[in-house]
């Protein structure tokens, strides 16, 4: 089907009726993949006892499976990306009176997720790093710079 559309830069009705829903259900793919992710996040407690926050960070990579979640998102975007590429040639092709409209609406998705994911990524490192912080360690600082200088 690729090879078609490179070869004739534009897919037949067949190939595209078989293909057309799957950019609807991509995108709605890679929202539920996101949501997945910010669960996964939120249900990280600073306030555990460090030995429950390395388990609960190992049970959020292995059984949860975090690295498994965001490489499937990743794969999800991709593929809608492939399929808003798709998309643009066959309004193209078949109305090309409709093209800039399907191009700006095409921009608009991928600004969307790009903000997505950005928020992720900020979301997800300010969560790992405030829950990889042991609180103990930061009391005990505290502490001594508290009581800095040392009386005579």
């Amino acid at each position: 089907m690729v090879e078609s559309l490179e070869r004739c830069g534009s897919l037949p009705d067949a190939y595209w009726d078989s293909v057309a829903v799957l950019g609807p259900a991509l995108n709605v793919t890679v929202e539920q993949l996101r949501n997945h992710v910010g669960r996964i996040l939120a249900s990280f407690d600073d306030e555990l006892p460090v030995q429950q926050r390395a388990e609960k960070l190992r049970n959020a990579l292995n059984d949860n499976r975090l690295n498994d979640t965001l490489s499937l998102l990743v794969i999800a975007e991709d593929s809608l990306h492939k399929w808003q590429r798709r998309s643009l040639a066959r309004v193209a092709s078949t109305q090309p009176e409709h093209l800039l409209r399907a191009i700006d609406e095409a921009r608009e998705l991928v600004d969307h997720h790009l903000r997505e994911d950005v928020a992720i990524y900020r979301n997800a490192k300010e969560v790992l790093d405030r829950f990889g912080k042991s609180k103990a360690s930061t009391a005990s600082a505290s502490a001594r710079c508290e009581s800095w200088p040392p009386s005579a």
